[in-house]
Protein backbone atom coordinates (compact mmCIF):
# COMPACT_ATOMS: atom_id res chain seq x y z
CA UNK A 1 0.00 0.00 0.00
CA UNK A 2 1.01 3.53 -0.70
CA UNK A 3 2.57 5.31 2.79
CA UNK A 4 1.52 8.95 1.41
CA UNK A 5 -1.84 8.89 -1.01
CA UNK A 6 -3.30 12.92 -1.37
CA UNK A 7 -5.69 13.63 -3.85
CA UNK A 8 -5.89 17.31 -4.11
CA UNK A 9 -9.13 18.78 -5.25
CA UNK A 10 -9.21 21.18 -7.85
CA UNK A 11 -9.49 25.12 -7.01
CA UNK A 12 -8.53 28.28 -8.85
CA UNK A 13 -5.10 29.45 -8.04
CA UNK A 14 -4.67 32.97 -7.95
CA UNK A 15 -1.43 34.73 -9.18
CA UNK A 16 1.26 36.05 -6.93
CA UNK A 17 1.24 39.42 -8.75
CA UNK A 18 -3.19 39.47 -9.24
CA UNK A 19 -2.95 39.41 -5.09
CA UNK A 20 -0.18 42.04 -4.35
CA UNK A 21 -2.28 44.12 -7.09
CA UNK A 22 -5.94 43.57 -4.54
CA UNK A 23 -4.04 44.44 -1.61
CA UNK A 24 -2.25 47.91 -3.53
CA UNK A 25 -5.82 48.82 -4.70
CA UNK A 26 -7.67 48.27 -1.24
CA UNK A 27 -5.06 50.43 0.37
CA UNK A 28 -5.57 52.86 -2.05
CA UNK A 29 -9.20 53.08 -1.92
CA UNK A 30 -9.01 52.90 1.52
CA UNK A 31 -6.35 55.88 1.76
CA UNK A 32 -9.13 57.56 -0.72
CA UNK A 33 -12.08 57.30 1.67
CA UNK A 34 -9.89 58.96 4.25
CA UNK A 35 -9.26 61.89 2.49
CA UNK A 36 -12.85 62.54 1.05
CA UNK A 37 -14.00 61.94 4.98
CA UNK A 38 -10.95 64.79 5.92
CA UNK A 39 -12.03 66.71 3.39
CA UNK A 40 -15.68 66.71 4.12
CA UNK A 41 -15.06 67.59 7.69
CA UNK A 42 -13.28 70.89 6.82
CA UNK A 43 -14.42 72.05 3.39
CA UNK A 44 -17.85 74.26 3.33
CA UNK A 45 -18.09 73.64 -0.19
CA UNK A 46 -17.67 70.02 -0.76
CA UNK A 47 -20.24 69.17 2.65
CA UNK A 48 -23.15 71.89 0.27
CA UNK A 49 -22.15 69.65 -2.92
CA UNK A 50 -22.41 66.16 -0.65
CA UNK A 51 -25.76 67.73 1.03
CA UNK A 52 -27.10 68.64 -2.10
CA UNK A 53 -26.34 65.33 -3.94
CA UNK A 54 -27.27 63.28 -1.12
CA UNK A 55 -30.85 65.05 0.01
CA UNK A 56 -33.22 62.77 -1.39
CA UNK A 57 -31.73 59.25 -1.43
CA UNK A 58 -30.59 59.19 2.69
CA UNK A 59 -32.37 55.80 2.57
CA UNK A 60 -30.92 54.85 -0.50
CA UNK A 61 -27.78 54.96 1.47
CA UNK A 62 -28.70 53.63 4.31
CA UNK A 63 -30.47 50.41 2.42
CA UNK A 64 -27.59 49.90 -0.13
CA UNK A 65 -25.21 49.69 2.88
CA UNK A 66 -27.19 47.26 5.25
CA UNK A 67 -27.08 45.01 2.06
CA UNK A 68 -23.37 45.81 1.60
CA UNK A 69 -22.63 44.80 4.81
CA UNK A 70 -24.86 41.14 5.04
CA UNK A 71 -23.51 41.01 1.76
CA UNK A 72 -20.01 40.41 3.44
CA UNK A 73 -21.12 38.16 6.30
CA UNK A 74 -22.84 35.89 3.93
CA UNK A 75 -19.60 35.89 1.86
CA UNK A 76 -17.60 35.13 4.83
CA UNK A 77 -19.96 32.49 6.09
CA UNK A 78 -19.83 30.44 2.71
CA UNK A 79 -15.97 30.79 2.33
CA UNK A 80 -15.54 29.35 6.48
CA UNK A 81 -18.82 26.38 4.72
CA UNK A 82 -16.36 25.64 1.77
CA UNK A 83 -13.29 25.65 4.07
CA UNK A 84 -15.16 23.31 6.39
CA UNK A 85 -16.29 21.41 3.93
CA UNK A 86 -12.72 20.81 2.36
CA UNK A 87 -11.71 19.07 5.93
CA UNK A 88 -14.48 17.18 6.09
CA UNK A 89 -13.96 15.62 2.57
CA UNK A 90 -10.51 15.09 3.77
CA UNK A 91 -11.37 12.95 6.69
CA UNK A 92 -13.50 11.12 4.82
CA UNK A 93 -10.75 10.40 2.20
CA UNK A 94 -8.64 9.24 4.64
CA UNK A 95 -10.41 7.16 6.75
CA UNK A 96 -11.74 5.51 3.57
CA UNK A 97 -8.22 4.73 2.34
CA UNK A 98 -7.07 3.56 5.69
CA UNK A 99 -6.75 -0.46 5.45
CA UNK A 100 -9.27 -2.04 7.84
CA UNK A 101 -8.76 -5.84 7.06
CA UNK A 102 -10.70 -6.60 10.82
CA UNK A 103 -13.53 -4.54 10.87
CA UNK A 104 -12.34 -2.94 14.31
CA UNK A 105 -11.75 0.49 15.29
CA UNK A 106 -8.22 1.27 16.67
CA UNK A 107 -6.13 3.74 16.21
CA UNK A 108 -2.86 0.97 15.89
CA UNK A 109 -1.90 -1.00 13.12
CA UNK A 110 -3.47 -4.25 12.95
CA UNK A 111 -0.36 -6.16 13.03
CA UNK A 112 0.53 -4.14 16.06
CA UNK A 113 -3.35 -5.18 17.50
CA UNK A 114 -2.90 -8.78 16.41
CA UNK A 115 0.63 -8.66 18.24
CA UNK A 116 -1.18 -7.36 21.69
CA UNK A 117 -3.40 -9.59 21.37
CA UNK A 118 -1.37 -12.67 20.97
CA UNK A 119 1.06 -11.47 24.22
CA UNK A 120 -2.31 -10.90 26.16
CA UNK A 121 -3.28 -14.57 25.06
CA UNK A 122 0.40 -15.60 25.74
CA UNK A 123 0.27 -14.57 29.40
CA UNK A 124 -2.74 -15.70 30.67
CA UNK A 125 -2.85 -18.62 32.87
CA UNK A 126 -5.00 -21.79 31.51
CA UNK A 127 -5.87 -20.45 28.05
CA UNK A 128 -8.92 -18.72 27.15
CA UNK A 129 -10.68 -22.08 28.30
CA UNK A 130 -10.87 -22.53 31.60
CA UNK A 131 -12.64 -18.53 33.03
CA UNK A 132 -11.92 -19.71 36.92
CA UNK A 133 -8.40 -19.92 36.96
CA UNK A 134 -7.33 -17.21 34.83
CA UNK A 135 -8.32 -14.37 37.39
CA UNK A 136 -6.67 -14.07 40.75
CA UNK A 137 -8.31 -14.15 43.50
CA UNK A 138 -7.81 -11.53 46.05
CA UNK A 139 -7.70 -11.61 49.82
CA UNK A 140 -8.97 -8.51 52.00
CA UNK A 141 -6.27 -8.71 55.26
CA UNK A 142 -7.17 -6.79 58.46
CA UNK A 143 -4.38 -4.19 59.54
CA UNK A 144 -5.75 -3.58 62.77
CA UNK A 145 -3.82 -6.10 64.93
Amino acid sequence: MCTSDHVETPRRHIPGPVKVLLIVQSFVIAYLGIWMYENYQNDFYFQAYVNASLQGSGFTIVALSSVGIFSAVAMGLYLKLRRTHRELENLILTEHSAPEEQGSSTILEPHVEQHLIQMIRKSTPGGANSESSSMPVLKRENSQA
